[in-house]
């Protein structure tokens, strides 16, 4: 009988030890929670506070930037229509790159706009066919071009969800840059395709292009950020961004595979 009282004492014992230690466990847990609350509440704070900023900026660039900017660009072309027969060919040639320099500089104002939009703009989230998105858009960029031989490979794809129109614009920013980049190719070849894996959705667009060297890669999806030339070819470096922010949005992501002259594919995925 003493033997039995002894194991239920001990039991006792461990038992309020055991609880002893659930409570302090509990009472850390609170603790953390409150603790990491409040660093969201903090965070929350700061990320309203940065985007106070960002709007300030961007309201500043549409009006306080373009008033100055128009006047350059009305100016030199007020002084090239009344003053170029005066002008000798250097004067018309310094002109003519002042005004090409603030139209390129108000096409950045506008792009920097949309970017900034893109946070903010609330999205209209439904089924979506890609298979469609990408077709439609793939014509409607192959068409503008039609001196060019394009070979153009559709495979299908699967269905996504998401806003149709911002997933439409990182189609367009893909097929655009690929039918870009393969310019200098005598024949095109621009493949669109897409798999189900188990946590999301994944496309492609792969070309024959002039594709780069991966060690810049990092620079690729920043906005302005470019890895040719002006002069090798047009564009200013925001749609890559652009379709970045957007895959961010729906909580995707967006990467690429390339070598110097042997084309790139550019992979974007989408949650389930």
């Amino acid at each position: 009988m003493k033997v039995f009282w002894a194991v239920i004492s001990l039991w006792a014992v461990a038992a309020t030890v055991l609880l002893a230690a659930s409570q302090c466990r509990v009472r850390a847990l609170r603790r953390r929670r409150a603790e990491l609350e409040a660093e969201c509440r903090k965070q929350g704070r700061k990320q309203a506070e940065l985007e106070n900023e960002f709007n300030s900026v961007s309201y500043s660039i549409s009006h306080d930037l373009r008033a100055p900017l128009r006047s350059v660009h009305g100016f030199s072309q007020i002084v090239l229509k009344n003053y170029g027969p005066k002008l000798d060919d250097d004067g018309r040639h310094f002109l003519d790159i002042i005004r090409l320099n603030a139209s390129r500089m108000n096409q950045m104002i506008e792009d920097v706009l949309l970017y900034s939009r893109l946070a903010r703009r609330e999205m209209s989230v439904s089924d979506v066919n890609m298979d469609e998105l990408a077709r439609r858009t793939a014509e409607e960029i192959t068409s503008a071009v039609p001196g060019r031989r394009i070979e153009l490979s559709l495979q299908p794809l699967p269905a996504a969800r998401g806003d149709a129109n911002m997933i439409k614009q990182v189609w367009f920013q893909l097929i655009h840059n690929a039918a870009k980049f393969t310019r200098t190719r005598p024949e095109a070849r621009i493949e669109i395709g897409g798999r189900a894996e188990r946590d999301g959705k994944v496309y492609f667009v792969r070309d024959n292009g002039v594709g780069f060297d991966m060690r810049y890669v990092g620079k690729l999806f920043g906005l302005f950020q470019r890895l040719v030339s002006q002069e090798e070819f047009e564009g200013n470096g925001a749609g890559l961004a652009m379709a970045k922010r957007i895959l961010t949005r729906h909580g995707g992501s967006a990467w690429v595979e390339a070598k110097p002259n042997a084309g790139s594919t550019f992979y974007f995925s989408l949650p389930e």
